[in-house]
């Protein structure tokens, strides 16, 4: 289009229909081509007479911008050989024109225009597009006047010219048209052109043509123009969505408000404005709280606007009404809507069908934000200044802090955790009422006290859950300008209490006297001191809720206080204190300041005996739990379960005649791009998916400078402002490449709603989690609703061991403690050593000191049964792991009292550190577990306390039952020595 046709548009003596129809008439459809060095899309042509060399001009309007710089093959369709001899004459975005020659006349050829290598490794190897070469013979070349001195004397022109058939995807999935592709810049420049005085246009769209493209204007607008109105057909009590697109085509446009009228019919009914929303402009976040998303377009970008209308049950006829654009500073529009009404009532919104995006409701879900519990947990009870929960209590002194935390019984402080202001003058000293309860729910009570000292207010309110988390928020204020040589938490706890230590840097284990950790190591913030009775988890926490992977992303500015805070474990008289500090501060006058810390109690729960019988392995071999992953064909799309349901409701069918369980994988960290709703997701920029450092709708020229990189399809269809994450290869050319989410959004709802529709819609029955991508309220809300539908459901959680992954000095254990409340078991071992020191695999591996057992990872070193069942574990489908099943159900060890060697009054002791027991005792019989470290071969003679055994010593006979794969039968005598090799052990039961 060049300056005449812009200037026929201005004059009105063409339309912008016309203009559109002035693109080449192209035909697009699919095929299925294998996808091996071809890449994603071709263009199809036909030769019909002979000759050595024919042109073709393809209109492929691309949304790469460096066409010029990929391969360009040719094949012919007859054999699928490529053709050697071809010249790329001119590529741009929006024409590519070659030359080739024939081999089959009459004949179709294939123009594969964006071939690529396909990566090998699931990240950081996502594939590469081939670069051009030039394989035509020379003398070819020259006698076609194809040369490259030629070229720009077009005598090319010449040539007879192939006929494009068609352009063609590979699949569905791969499609451009019609939203991707793009109008050439003198069609945009025309259009807009035909609008004078408009700051942006409006493009009312249905709900199946998404729109697509942030940096590009797709020909179908060209052909339609702007328009004011949308038109769509709805059923009754179906969430209907449609979407508006904005175009700032003349400048950018800041925060838009979107308002609705009623929607009414001709005969009076109506759709009140409460029942429509646009999810890009309010909508309600992780924790249901109300909020306003901020709505911008930058120059010459694009963004949908996506409108959702709940249609009553009993609606029928067309109902019209109104929706308002009005961005700020800028003139409103509006958009007449008419939806017509008719059909069969939908049930729940018509969410069981995807195609409908009626599940973009979930995005504004509160489903389990409440106060119900889930089990075992008890209901809190208050009393004066105590809260008691399930096996352990708080009692709050001044300012709110705890002066007593016990734990099935124990008392884990030493003294009442303190506060500590630091002035010139000493320590301020805190005068006020004692805490009192000023909220009470059976899931959560939030406990208060105000105080004064020192010329400051201070104020705080701890919230106490029903799981054992104490969260706690801080105010302070001053009058007059305040000056502070430190802020300091101090957190005493009793030394025969801190028996084991974690987090801070420090990799789990025995406490060591003294450990000090700073804010701006590669170290997360939080550190768990305690045993396997009781245990206390402290967390430095931040102005704003965040969930990192890692939790190294996020700095609370409060305690870091520009790199002067940190903490300081040390032990002080019968005493170790946690010193959590921020450094020397200062307060303006009348500043108030925040500061926020978290507990949690631990154990969170007794040991459930059911992990007994969850035995994850195959059905035919004693399993009774079936593992769904990711990238199996029940569930092939990662943390996106929902396009293969009957096969996987087929799947939980078969195991429920088999009387099994079934665990799925689905999580949050990364989301497929398979995703139905990922146009819309994408609409609301850097919410839901995290970007490369793009605001991806305010700023065209930093989005096309950074391109997302990736796998292919991301590449042609994202370009940018996004995060590759994880690429599995599916098989038959389909490859799952996911995109990073962020820690806590919408998202989240949708994660939550759709946990309770799997449950509901296929029988699963269980949740694996492989790290996990949100905080401990979305775990209390999944929970809430897995127990929902399912009272027996589990949640399985597995995680490698991130303190060595990059270094990041992070245990899983430790960081994901807030999860455990709700997990049924672990499965720990992924990059762990499973050499390493009992108490590591006490702490950071087992599970118990939580209340939780684990599983070991096979293929870590093979795991180690011997030790593994002195913590109750098996290695998930170790060659033993049907003979172990067996013999547990033969010896009973689900009703037996489980002792362990770490536990004071276990009546087997073996004398040495390095080889160690633990008992499982019932009334008539007793297993003893023994497992060695030491790096030779041990003779040793057990220590029984046979009364404590309910035993007589005379009277029992001792043997090893064969357990294949484990061990052979053996027979021990009483009062002699048994023998254990190094690395392993024996199950010696004991018995009259």
């Amino acid at each position: 289009m060049g300056v005449l046709v812009r200037l026929l548009l201005t004059l009105g003596i063409l339309t912008l229909a016309e203009v559109g129809a002035m693109a080449q008439d192209v035909s697009y459809g699919v095929e299925d081509w294998q996808e091996d060095g071809h890449g994603n899309h071709r263009a199809v042509l036909r030769v019909n007479e002979p000759a050595d060399a024919v042109r073709a001009r393809i209109e492929w309007r691309r949304r790469d911008r460096d066409p010029q710089a990929k391969r360009i093959i040719v094949a012919d369709a007859a054999t699928g050989k490529p053709i050697a001899n071809k010249v790329d004459l001119a590529i741009d975005r929006y024409v590519g024109e070659i030359a080739f020659q024939p081999q089959t006349v009459p004949g179709d050829y294939y123009v594969y225009y964006m071939p690529y290598v396909a990566g090998k490794q699931n990240f950081d190897d996502p594939g590469t597009y081939f670069k051009p070469e030039d394989t035509a013979d020379a003398a070819w070349v020259a006698a076609n006047g194809l040369a490259k001195e030629s070229l720009t004397q077009r005598k090319w022109l010449s040539l007879p010219q192939a006929e494009l058939v068609q352009i063609q995807a590979r699949g569905e999935f791969h499609r451009f048209d019609p939203m991707e592709v793009v109008a050439t810049d003198d069609e945009v420049a025309g259009m807009v052109n035909s609008k004078p005085g408009r700051s942006y246009l409006l493009f009312p769209e249905d709900r199946g043509n998404a729109i697509r493209m942030p940096d590009d204007v797709p020909l179908k607008w060209i052909r339609s123009g702007p328009g004011d109105e949308f038109v769509g057909q709805a059923q009754p009590g179906e969430y209907y969505a449609f979407q508006i697109g904005v175009f700032a085509c003349r400048s950018q446009i800041e925060d838009v408000e979107v308002a609705f009228s009623d929607l009414k019919s001709g005969d009076g009914k109506t759709i009140s404005t409460a029942a429509i929303t646009c999810i890009n402009t309010a909508g309600n976040d992780w924790l249901g709280r109300p909020i306003r998303p901020k709505f911008s377009v930058g120059q010459g970008m694009v963004r949908a606007l996506w409108v959702l209308v709940e249609i009553p049950r009993d609606a029928a006829g067309t109902y019209e009404g109104t929706a308002w654009i009005a961005p700020h500073g800028s003139t409103t529009s509006s958009v007449k809507i008419s939806l017509t009404v008719a059909g069969p009532v939908i049930e729940d919104g018509g969410v069981d069908d995807l195609w409908r995006m009626s599940r973009l409701k979930w995005l504004n879900s509160g489903l389990g934000i409440d106060d119900e519990l889930v089990g075992p947990y008890t209901p809190l009870v208050v009393k004066n200044n105590t809260v008691r929960l399930l096996d352990r209590e708080v009692r709050f002194g001044r300012l709110c802090m705890p002066e007593s935390i016990k734990s099935r019984g124990i008392e884990i402080l030493s003294e009442p955790v303190r506060l500590n202001l630091e002035t010139d003058r000493g320590v301020i000293g805190w005068g006020g009422s004692r805490a009192s309860a000023i909220r009470e729910g059976k899931s959560a009570v939030d406990m208060g006290a105000e105080a004064v000292g020192g010329g400051l207010a201070a104020g705080c309110v701890a919230r106490v859950e029903f799981d054992g988390c104490v969260t706690f928020r801080l105010m302070i204020k001053t009058k007059k300008p305040a000056s502070f040589k430190g802020m300091c938490l101090e957190v005493p706890i009793r030394k025969d209490v801190a028996e084991y230590m974690m987090g801070m840097a420090f990799r789990g284990a025995k406490r060591p006297p003294e450990w000090r950790w700073k804010w701006g190591q590669r170290a997360d913030q939080m550190v768990w001191l305690g045993g396997v009775d009781a245990g206390l988890q402290v967390k430095l926490c931040g102005e704003r809720d965040v969930w990192e992977l890692f939790s190294l992303e996020y700095v609370p500015e409060s305690w870091n206080n520009g790199g002067n805070g940190g903490c300081d474990i040390v032990e002080d008289g019968d005493a170790v204190v946690v010193r959590a500090y921020t450094g020397p501060r200062e307060l303006a006058a009348g500043e108030t300041f925040e500061l926020r810390f978290r507990m949690l109690i631990t154990p969170f729960r007794r040991i459930d005996s059911n992990h007994w019988n969850w035995r994850y392995g195959s059905l035919d071999n004693g399993g009774n739990i079936v593992h769904v992953h990711h990238s199996s064909p029940q569930n092939p799309y990662i943390n996106y379960p929902f396009l293969t349901v009957d096969s996987l409701k087929s799947l939980v069918d078969e195991a429920k005649v088999k009387g099994a369980g079934v665990n799925i994988y689905y999580t949050v960290r990364e989301l497929s791009n398979y995703v139905a709703e990922m146009w819309p997701l994408r609409s609301l920029g850097d919410e839901v998916f995290t970007t490369n450092d793009v605001l991806s709708y305010t700023d065209k020229a930093a989005f096309l400078n950074k391109p997302g990189g990736g796998y292919p399809w991301l590449i042609e269809h994202l370009v940018s402002g996004y995060v590759p994450a994880w690429r599995q290869p599916l098989g038959g050319g389909v490859t799952d490449a996911s995109i990073g989410t962020q820690g806590l959004s919408r998202w989240h709802n949708y994660y939550v709603e759709g946990m309770g529709w799997l449950m509901s819609h296929t029988g699963v029955d269980g949740l694996y989690l492989d790290g996990i991508g949100y905080d401990r309220e979305i775990m209390k809300r999944v929970a809430r609703v897995m127990a929902r539908e399912n009272p027996n459901y589990r949640i399985n959680f597995h995680s490698g061991n991130n303190y060595d992954y990059l270094d990041f000095k992070v245990s899983p254990a430790n960081q994901y403690m807030e999860h455990m409340p709700y997990f049924s078991n672990l499965w720990i071992g992924e990059g762990y050593d499973y050499n390493s020191l009992p108490d590591y695999w006490l702490v950071e591996i087992s599970g118990i000191p939580f209340g939780l057992t684990s599983e070991m990872l096979n293929y870590e070193n093979g795991g180690n049964a011997y030790r593994g069942m002195l913590y109750g574990m098996t290695g998930r489908q170790h060659q033993s792991a049907p003979a172990m099943w067996k013999f547990w159900d033969e010896f009973g060890v689900k009703d037996a009292d489980w002792i362990g060697y770490w536990d004071k009054d276990c009546p087997v002791k073996t004398g040495r550190e390095d080889v160690l027991a633990t008992v499982y005792k019932r009334p008539d019989r007793t297993l003893v577990s023994l497992a060695s470290w030491a790096t030779e071969r041990v003779d040793l003679k057990m220590r029984i306390d046979w009364e404590a055994l309910g035993l007589d010593r005379k009277a029992v006979r001792m043997h090893a039952p064969a357990i294949a794969g484990f061990q052979d039968a053996a027979n021990f005598d009483p009062a002699g020595t048994v023998s254990v090799d190094p690395a392993k052990g024996w199950l010696i039961v004991i018995e009259p």
